[in-house]
Formats: structure tokens, sequence, C-alpha cells
């Protein structure tokens, strides 16, 4: 299975997602480790991350 990683790597620092590809710095780091049923599921919850980090505060 592809990463989801598209070379934008930087985290966001209140969320702690990258903004580029949306994992946490523990899905990032375990990546190569994981089975592929567990990188499905992180795949399947990236969507639903992306407008955690379009929010505007105030």
């Amino acid at each position: 299975m592809e990463s989801p990683c598209i070379n934008v790597c930087v985290m966001h620092p209140v969320k702690t997602l990258c903004i580029g590809c949306y994992r946490s710095i523990d899905e990032i780091i375990g990546w190569a480790g994981m089975t592929d049923q567990q990188r499905r599921r992180i795949m399947a919850e990236l969507p639903a991350r992306k407008p955690l980090l379009d929010e505007r505060p105030g």
C-alpha cells in the first residue's frame, strides 16, 4: 500500500497532525511496520481529519 505522504511534512502545532497527509507523528513513524489492514484503517480516517486543520480559531 502506498503512503499518503505528499512531501509537505509540517506538523500542525495544536492538532499534532501533518498538514500534508493528516497523519499523526506516531502514524508516520510506524507506517513502515504496520500491516495493510492498519494502513487501510488510517487511510480511511484521513479525509475526516482535513477539516480539523481547516478550522480557524475564534
